[in-house]
């Protein structure tokens, strides 16, 4: 130390005493570039009259290559398409669950159906054989009653295509058909005597005339009888010349078995097939 120094030289334990001043003036030491090398060096080699200690900072840039660069990327990559992975499979798994949810209550839902409906089969089976059944014994009822129905007209006869008046007599005209055919009949014999109703009310044919006679007997013997007149006088069969009605061209008149609703239509039905088929005669006998 040189003799200056000495002089103003003060130990550490007094300047520790001394108030603290203004740095202002205090002089900086320059900064130099260092090397990494320098910097890792020991603080020692500063001077030992520096009193200003300068914390130094690495400020060398970092150099990359395109395989570190490259790698970096590519983690970056893998990080984010990770979780992205992570999110949608966690979505997946939710949207699987609320899936097998419904699947549980839909398959719930068919099982009750299944069921409901093996139920309504064993049903619906169990009242096809009921209606099968109902059917049949409605179809049994039908034919008796159509049975009963005939058996109870079968001292009946119709007459047909017998012109209309206000004045008219029934039963006289039954009489006076009888003396033509020659077979008798008295009062005693006719026990109803009335015109039927038409079906249909736009035709124009005469209504029918139903006579029930007191036997099935005397209801043979008048259609026998009728049957025997027309087949013996083919040229003139009987019309209503014989009844006394006057007209310019006599109608036929028609005497035949009072039939049943059904038996109509079956006689019906069996005249339009006859004619197609090129039969002469289809006739009626006892209802059949």
């Amino acid at each position: 130390m040189s003799t200056k120094q000495k002089s103003t030289w003060k130990c550490p334990n007094c300047l520790c005493k001394q108030p603290k001043r203004d740095n202002t003036n205090t002089p900086i030491r320059p900064t130099k570039l260092m090397s990494p090398a320098t910097e890792r060096s020991p603080r020692s080699s500063s001077p030992p009259e520096a009193n200003v200690t300068v914390q130094t900072k690495d400020d060398t840039p970092i150099e990359f290559s395109k395989n570190t660069l490259r790698e970096i990327i590519k983690q970056e990559i893998q990080a984010a398409l990770k979780d992205l992975a992570t999110d949608q499979v966690q979505q997946i798994n939710k949207l699987i669950a609320d899936f097998k949810e419904s699947l549980s209550f839909y398959n719930e839902k068919y099982e009750e159906m299944k069921t409901m409906l093996e139920d309504k089969s064993v049903t619906i089976k169990k009242l096809e054989k009921d209606n099968c059944g109902l059917r049949d014994a409605i179809q049994q009822l039908s034919h008796r009653l159509n049975l009963v129905e005939q058996n109870s007209r079968s001292a009946n006869i119709e007459l047909q295509c017998v012109p209309e008046n206000k004045a008219e007599n029934l039963i006289t005209t039954v009489q006076q058909l009888g003396k033509v055919i020659s077979c008798d009949i008295r009062d005693p014999d006719i026990q109803h005597c009335t015109r039927l109703a038409k079906k249909d009310a736009q035709s124009t044919r005469p209504r029918s005339i139903l006579v029930k006679l007191s036997s099935p007997r005397l209801r043979d013997s008048f259609l026998a009888a009728a049957i025997k007149y027309n087949r013996n006088n083919t040229q003139d069969k009987l019309n209503t010349g014989h009844l006394g009605i006057a007209a310019e061209k006599p109608q036929p008149i028609y005497i035949t078995e009072h039939l049943s609703t059904e038996n109509k239509t079956i006689h019906a039905a069996a005249r339009i097939r006859g004619k197609e088929l090129g039969f002469k005669f289809v006739w009626v006998r006892d209802g059949k």
